[in-house]
């Protein structure tokens, strides 16, 4: 009764916004916005009904609803509810305004208050901050709703199942040469992949759908051998990763194909140890392997070309940091950059969207073109330099906040298959974010979030397995 609405209502939101260019266009991200927002109210409505319901009607098969979680939930929330404040407050004291509508407009001093929240151009601001609220209502309603373990089961099926649709379609734009996604949006790149501007955002979403899938198939594998049937589920999510890394070598994501190596080597450390000893039947554990592996081999036969070509890629760049050249690179230049914007507003930074504009003012020199111009950077290609130069020490503080208490709070909780696979992914991701931009993509941003809430949704119910669903576990978990 309460799987199927949850999980659809915790899904339609992250499926519009991958299929939706990423949310990378305004009327994207808007879109975006008002499907995280209605979902989270619409669940937030669901959970007090539930609270209502099961006083008359207790549930046997779920955790019981109290009425103390949400308020739980909400603090733990409320750096990141205090942090949008601060920085729509800042929308009101811009330190500059843009002269036009486009991201590489000259911006021109305005009479601000210094020891205050501030931004350049506060219709983008608004919009990003808008979307982190709606996030921030949609995070808490999932884990208010997420009452069983056979909810977070459905709900990263039916991601995975998205995620495979677009990489399949993906493949398919890739194989024909089409210069558009889905042969019919336009892109301003060539690096797309499917419905997603940027290669190394879709990596980023290959590496938490890998490890989300790597999580399923072991929890699968693990309820199959208790119940002595064959791994059918398990063998599915096997077979729908080398499509998936298939994917990051045609999109020529190098970051993201470390990344996702190293998730794949967990993949294949928890298989072998999850193979029972002494087995009445060897054979399955044996085609599990001879399956996976064959599936690589052709993986690896298949992307080929695009393979060598991000190896000699990597190759000429490692040259020329052993030859000394490293100023030469653009990257670590737009790093530099970021420092001295940082510098020049440490505590309170420039406002959420504000770092393409007021980049320019203080890029390095060896950025500057001919024409005086500096290269043209959105984004840091550092997500925590990006988050110091426009929410400054304060806001990334209370943005850090939030995960840390939470993580905190769940450190007693014992770690299963499902969200060890799950972590997986999300640490390749944090790693990522060190020398990319994933989380300027709203789709990984959500993506990321509801896999953390789910997971630990996981951990709180694994008390409640056959064998322990007793009153008082469920009172435990209903207090974690």
């Amino acid at each position: 009764m309460h799987t199927y609405p949850v999980a659809i209502l915790l899904s339609v939101p992250l499926i519009l916004v991958t299929w939706c260019v990423g949310g990378r266009r305004e009327w994207a991200l808007q879109l975006a916005t008002q499907a995280l927002l209605w979902s989270g109210i619409a669940l937030h409505l669901y959970f007090l009904f539930r609270l209502y319901w099961e006083k008359r009607n207790p549930c046997r098969d779920a955790l019981p609803v109290g009425w103390k979680e949400p308020l739980v939930a909400w603090l733990l929330l409320s750096p990141w509810v205090i942090a949008v404040v601060l920085g729509w407050r800042g929308t009101y004291n811009p330190a500059y305004v843009p002269l036009d509508n486009t991201l590489l407009a000259e911006i021109m001093a305005l009479p601000h208050s210094s020891n205050q929240p501030t931004t350049i151009n506060p219709i983008r601001s608004r919009l990003y901050l808008a979307f982190f609220g709606a996030l921030t209502l949609f995070l808490a309603s999932a884990w208010l709703t997420l009452r069983t373990r056979r909810a977070v089961r459905l709900l990263f099926t039916v991601i995975l199942i998205n995620g495979a649709l677009l990489t399949l379609l993906g493949i398919l734009v890739k194989t024909t040469g089409s210069d558009r996604m889905l042969w019919f949006i336009e892109s301003h790149s060539q690096s797309f992949f499917a419905t997603i501007y940027y290669k190394n955002h879709w990596g980023a979403l290959v590496v938490l759908w890998t490890g989300m899938s790597i999580g399923l198939a072991l929890e699968a594998w693990r309820r199959s051998r208790e119940r002595l049937c064959f791994p059918d589920f398990t063998l599915v999510c096997f077979l729908l990763i080398p499509p998936m890394l298939l994917s990051i070598l045609l999109a020529q994501a190098r970051a993201s194909a470390l990344a996702a190596a190293g998730v794949l080597s967990l993949a294949a450390f928890g298989a072998i140890r999850l193979i029972p000893r002494g087995s009445s039947r060897p054979w399955q554990a044996g085609l599990m392997v001879l399956t996976f592996l064959v599936a690589i081999g052709s993986l690896l036969w298949i992307a080929r070309p695009q393979a060598e070509r991000i190896y000699q890629r990597s190759e000429r760049q490692i040259t020329r940091f052993m030859d000394g050249e490293i100023d030469s690179d653009a990257r670590l230049a737009s790093y530099r950059s970021a420092l001295s914007v940082i510098e020049a507003r440490p505590l309170w930074g420039w406002g959420a969207g504000s770092y393409p504009y007021i980049y320019p003012l203080h890029a390095d020199e060896s950025l500057i073109r001919r024409d005086g111009k500096p290269l043209f950077f959105e984004f840091v290609h550092n997500d925590y330099l990006q988050l110091l130069a426009e929410h400054g020490i304060i806001g990334a503080f209370l943005v850090l906040l939030t995960p840390v208490l939470i993580l905190v709070g769940t450190r007693r909780q014992s770690w299963g298959p499902l969200e060890i696979g799950v972590a997986a992914g999300l640490g390749g991701v944090l790693l990522m974010a060190l020398i990319d931009f994933p989380f300027g993509n709203p789709a990984v941003t959500v993506t990321f979030t509801l896999l953390a809430v789910a997971a630990l949704a996981n951990r709180r119910l694994s008390s409640m397995k056959a064998g322990r669903n007793t009153p008082e576990s469920k009172k435990t978990a209903s207090i974690l």
